[in-house]
């Protein structure tokens, strides 16, 4: 286990989701008022259009905006969810790159977009990579 797993395996122990439920290769988290990290879904193992569709119905069900938390080893998801028209929403602190959380359903507030740019950064790094 790496030591970005510990730290992840820590915090679901010690600020759990009130439900953990599978849903294919996902794992999402329900939560009422409790927060991002205990209310997104994050990814066991390789994950395809259909469970991302899955997983925001469900949960949708539950009353959730659907939120997705990624981290080492997620760049493909990274890319299914960019592609969807999701956005980064909070980046972590440990290491920026690691853990990408987005949310559907944002509007825009003009009727052109400026443009998007990817920005991250390695902790202690001191700097931002755009």
């Amino acid at each position: 286990m790496s030591d970005l797993s510990k730290i992840f395996a820590a915090m679901d122990a010690t600020w759990p989701a009130e439900e953990r439920i599978a849903c294919g290769p996902l794992t999402l988290r329900r939560s009422s008022g409790g927060g991002k990290r205990v209310s997104a879904a994050s990814a066991d193992g390789p994950v395809t259009s259909q469970d991302i569709n899955a997983a925001e119905a469900q949960m949708r069900a539950f009353g959730q905006t659907p939120l997705f938390s990624l981290r080492d080893g997620d760049a493909a998801l990274d890319d299914m969810l960019a592609a969807r028209g999701y956005m980064v929403v909070e980046l972590t602190r440990a290491r920026a790159t690691t853990e990408y959380r987005f949310t559907g359903n944002v509007r825009q507030r003009s009727t052109k977009l400026a443009g998007t740019k990817r920005i991250s950064a390695a902790a202690g790094a001191g700097k931002l990579d755009v």
